[in-house]
């Protein structure tokens, strides 16, 4: 049994007349206060910097994936440079990341 299912039946066990009046109060008290800070913290830096730089990265990914799809179509007609055409789009897919990274991380400091 893992972790999470002993806990779950540790809590179903529990009789809610068992349980202090202030424990209740503190356990509402730190999901309202995690749910807000979820909510609020998801509009602000630096949540707002990771998604934007890891949209660059998934556009970055999705360009690389569809010259590989280009690259594996057009294989039979290169004369066997597939492999030094795709390593090149590699290495272009990886500098973007790392040009998107830095920007990013400028908003941090």
């Amino acid at each position: 049994m893992t972790v999470a299912l002993r806990f779950a039946d540790f809590a179903a066990g529990i009789a809610r007349d068992g349980v202090p009046t202030s424990a209740g109060h503190a356990a509402r008290r730190c999901l309202l206060d995690w749910y807000g800070g979820t909510l609020a913290g998801g509009i602000v830096a630096p949540s707002t910097l990771l998604a934007e730089a890891l949209a660059g990265v998934q556009a970055a990914e999705a360009d690389l994936q569809k010259a590989r799809r280009d690259l594996e179509r057009s294989a039979p007609h290169a004369g066997g440079r597939f492999d030094t055409a795709l390593a090149a789009i590699e290495r272009g897919t990886a500098e973007i990341a790392e040009a998107i990274t830095p920007e990013a991380a400028e908003g941090w400091s």
